[in-house]
């Protein structure tokens, strides 16, 4: 009987993981990991700072404003930086996106939202293990890791 569950929770964990494992390994799914960092808004510690997993992009949280307010920076030769929009990154240690409709995209962005700090990207500037930009209400961002 104790062999039954035992290869009941295997298989009932192998058919859990299974769609995790492939979304994940065919890039439907992309996994975001946060990071001991700094973030500062005008020099005082106000956020946090999720990673992928292979380090071509991050998700910088501001803490200062109500509601918090999230930004995606390519740590790639292509940057781009953009606000992303309503959505906020959650405080968790680690969370999915699925491509189909991220909640951070140029598609969700928050050029329409009034309460939305957006960044200036000419202000944008990426260094090895930190990266800082200036918002459109004068606010500086930095980020280091």
């Amino acid at each position: 009987m104790k062999r039954f569950f035992v290869a009941a929770i295997i298989v009932i964990v192998a058919v859990l993981a299974a769609p995790v494992m492939y979304s994940t390994t065919h890039g439907y799914t992309t996994w975001w990991f946060r990071r001991r960092a700094t973030v500062t808004v005008n020099g005082n510690p106000n956020g946090f700072l999720h990673r992928r997993l292979n380090d071509s992009a991050l998700i910088l949280t501001r803490t200062d404003t109500s509601p918090y307010q999230s930004y995606l920076v390519s740590l790639t030769e292509r940057k781009f930086l953009i606000h992303c929009g309503e959505w906020s990154a959650p405080r968790w240690p680690v969370f999915p996106v699925a491509h189909v409709s991220p909640p951070c995209s140029v598609f969700s962005n928050g050029a329409d939202d009034p309460k939305a700090d957006n960044p200036v990207f000419s202000s944008l500037v990426v260094q090895k293990n930190s990266v800082e930009f200036t918002t459109t209400s004068g606010k500086q961002v930095k980020a280091s890791w």
